[in-house]
């Protein structure tokens, strides 16, 4: 996976430490409106014994977003 330009110029110079909140600035501002999708989830359903618990979800994930699913 090559890291967009638009990253890669945003990284601290060399010896400096990359915190997190350099990390999350960065994906705050990261312009996704056109970025492609790179995952694709559809009619998620998930159920445990007779009940449901998601019923059918789509997701789009796109260059640069984050995702995290917590069970």
């Amino acid at each position: 996976m090559q890291i967009p330009t638009y990253l890669q110029n945003s990284l601290p110079s060399t010896g400096e430490k990359l915190s997190a909140g350099h990390l999350l600035s960065t994906l705050k501002n990261y312009p996704t409106a056109n970025a492609k999708v790179v995952l694709e989830a559809v009619d998620i359903q998930k159920s445990f014994a007779h009940t449901k618990v998601l019923e059918h979800i789509n997701l789009d994930l796109k260059a640069g977003e984050f995702v995290t699913a917590v069970p």
